[in-house]
């Protein structure tokens, strides 16, 4: 059995990175830099037992939904998993 992974560092980076605007593997911006999406299969790679990456996966997801809101994004419904935008002030 593999160790459980602490997915907190792995979500304040991508939060952080998101944040700064920046171009990194873990993120895919739109054209006009206006919404980001999270590219979970590069945070987590599929190295391992299935159950295994999917749970780490959920984990991710479930904190980065929570991070993300609380760092001033919104979830953009009917795009890309995992894509976010800038809420409105």
């Amino acid at each position: 059995m593999q160790p459980r992974l602490d997915v907190k560092p792995l979500v304040a980076k991508v939060v952080s990175l998101a944040g700064s605007g920046a171009d990194d593997s873990f993120l895919r911006w739109s054209a006009d830099r206006t919404r980001v999406t999270v590219m979970t299969g590069s945070v987590i790679p599929a190295t391992g037992y299935r159950q295994t990456i999917e749970g780490r996966r959920k984990r991710f997801r479930e904190a980065l939904r929570e991070a993300m809101k609380s760092s001033g994004w919104r979830e953009v419904a009917g795009t890309s998993p995992n894509t976010w935008e800038r809420a409105e002030q």
